[in-house]
């Protein structure tokens, strides 16, 4: 999972869903989303937080990554992008700046490959 703490349309933290003015219903919290997908694996799990290191200076976001694992196995991984928008973080593509902002530090379709293993063997 990748959010942003920004994001104009789904709240991280929580609560009413808006799009263009539009009230479109209420979600769970970023976090608390993770935590149902880990509640629904059965036995003991360990967690892990990494601060991405921040490597655009003009990038006024930051990321960190929550890991839940079972047995070393990455279970969820949680990608929070603090003063990021309703983008994918990445450095191609462009996003209308009512969007938010996008982080530079990494790119969220490899971050996907490589969680899924989609990587060729």
């Amino acid at each position: 999972m990748i959010n942003g703490t920004a994001d104009p349309i789904i709240p991280y933290e929580g609560g009413r869903v808006k799009f263009f003015g539009r009230s479109l219903g209420n979600v769970i919290s970023a976090l608390g989303t993770a935590e149902i997908f880990v509640e629904s694996h059965d036995g003991a799990k360990t967690t892990q937080t990494i601060r991405f290191q921040h490597i655009h200076p003009d990038d006024l976001t930051s990321v960190e990554r929550r890991i839940w694992l079972q047995d070393q196995h990455e279970l969820v991984s949680l990608l929070t992008v603090h003063g990021g928008g309703h983008v994918v973080p990445q450095s191609i593509a462009k996003f209308p700046k009512l969007m938010g902002k996008v982080n530079l530090d990494f790119s969220a379709p490899r971050e996907a490959v490589n969680f899924w293993r989609l990587t060729g063997g």
